[in-house]
């Protein structure tokens, strides 16, 4: 997990599609945030080895001032839709693009592992539009890992241990392990509380930390209050596993 995940503002894309050299920060920004989310997103249903899809990445980000990267940082509109879906949509592009390469037999070396169509079909879109569910997953994956990440060291910090534990256990085990949320009465015994009720006002206390931090890495990247309030409600449901209106 990157500790600057993520970072990406619509006019850190903006300034990364104006870009006149491969060294520009936003750019290298840019391929450092999303690099991981699309090597786990293009291995992850197991169609293709990790190091196929980090050389699959590589090429995507190669060429930072006339490739995809640089096509897809120029074109995007914060009115086509959230940048990660068109992000996901470009790469199925360049994927499309590099198995027409392998294919040919003057372009590619006899030896290339040529791309499975399977892949493509996880990456597939309907009615035009791009449908990552697995990407979806990653990114929420991700954003609320981090959000987590921030809002166990401010209890670490604060020296309220309690707080984590209960929220770990009523909160994040239930819906990253599929595990029963403890009880309020034996939280209370296990942290030494007065009785359920203390326990249970922890929790609320721990969820609205948690909620601060999430609207905290949330809003880096969303264009306005609305969208943070939209994308948090979202990346929750598809993390949690809920379906989405």
């Amino acid at each position: 997990m990157q500790r600057d995940f993520p970072t990406t503002r619509w006019s850190l894309i903006v300034q990364g599609g104006a870009a006149r050299s491969p060294d520009d920060p936003a750019v290298d920004l840019v391929a450092r945030i999303y690099r991981p989310v699309l090597v786990l997103w293009l291995s992850r249903g197991g169609r293709i080895r990790r190091e196929q899809a980090e050389d699959i990445v590589q090429s995507f980000f190669a060429d930072k001032l006339n490739g995809d990267l640089r096509k897809l940082l120029t074109n995007a509109d914060p009115k086509q839709g959230r940048f990660r879906a068109l992000l996901a949509s470009a790469m199925r592009r360049h994927v499309i693009d590099l198995r027409r390469a392998q294919q040919s037999t003057r372009r590619a070396p006899r030896d290339a592992a040529v791309l499975p169509l399977e892949l493509l079909g996880d990456l597939e879109e309907t009615n035009g539009q791009p449908v990552p569910m697995i990407f979806d997953r990653i990114w929420a994956e991700n954003v609320v890992a981090e959000a987590v990440r921030l809002t166990r060291h401010e209890c670490k910090r604060d020296d309220r241990t309690e707080i984590w534990g209960i929220f770990e256990s009523r909160v994040l085990a239930p819906a990253m392990d599929g595990l029963p949320a403890a009880s309020h009465e034996a939280l209370a015994k296990q942290w030494n509380l007065r009785d359920a009720t203390e326990s249970s006002n922890l929790l609320t206390t721990g969820k609205r930390m948690f909620a601060r931090n999430l609207r905290a890495v949330v809003s880096a990247y969303a264009a306005d209050a609305d969208e943070a309030a939209a994308e948090m409600d979202e990346l929750w449901a598809v993390f949690s596993g809920r379906p989405r209106a």
